[in-house]
């Protein structure tokens, strides 16, 4: 058992293949159960919280691009993510092989990267974080944050066309728990599920 300012994580059974599962606790979607694979351990942690270490993708309810990278060690920490390609389509990690090789990956066509998103109260002016992707191998179940040096991507680049940098809140981020960024998201989700279809 891990405890982290009062967040419990704990095996739990096994899984219909013979896994097991673990349990944790999230101020956002209360008691998770997921199989022990799918856990993605950050060695280094994520900027801001290097002692949180492992992570799992919780999906958007509502559907769309957006989903939530909830720590299993802290039950309030959660951040909105969401694959860069859905809104930037040149967008581009220049990985160094150092970097690839630390996450046991031969090439970016293996790895997943995903943009951690700033959700402010008009879900219009949501902002991804371009300078920081996470760089993750799913078949390990690893992943880093990267910062980029490259001048274009920004902290704070608005994923919608007509949106604008929303200049506030965390950097997509949840440590409070609030449901503000539910409400949005769920709007979004409806929103960008109108536009694709």
């Amino acid at each position: 058992m891990k405890t982290s300012q009062g967040g419990e994580s704990r095996e739990q059974g096994a899984t219909e293949g013979g896994g097991s599962t673990i349990v944790f606790e999230t101020t956002r979607f209360g008691a998770v159960e997921v199989p022990d694979d799918k856990v993605i351990r950050f060695p280094d942690g994520l900027l801001g919280f290097p002692e949180q270490q492992r992570y799992v993708l919780v999906q958007n309810p509502s559907g769309g691009p957006f989903q939530w990278l909830q720590s299993v060690d802290e039950p309030a920490l959660a951040f909105v993510a969401a694959e860069p390609g859905h809104f930037f389509e040149n967008y581009a990690v220049p990985a160094s092989s150092e970097e690839l090789r630390a996450l046991c990956l031969e090439s970016m066509e293996d790895a997943v990267v995903l943009v951690l998103l700033v959700v402010p109260p008009d879900p219009s002016r949501i902002t991804a974080n371009l300078q920081g992707p996470l760089l993750i191998n799913p078949d390990a179940r690893v992943g880093r944050q990267l910062v980029l040096q490259v001048p274009e991507y920004t902290t704070r680049h608005a994923i919608f066309p007509a949106g604008t940098s929303a200049g506030e809140g965390t950097d997509g981020a949840a440590p409070d728990g609030k449901k503000s960024d539910d409400e949005a998201l769920e709007s979004i989700g409806a929103k960008r599920s109108g536009r694709q279809g």
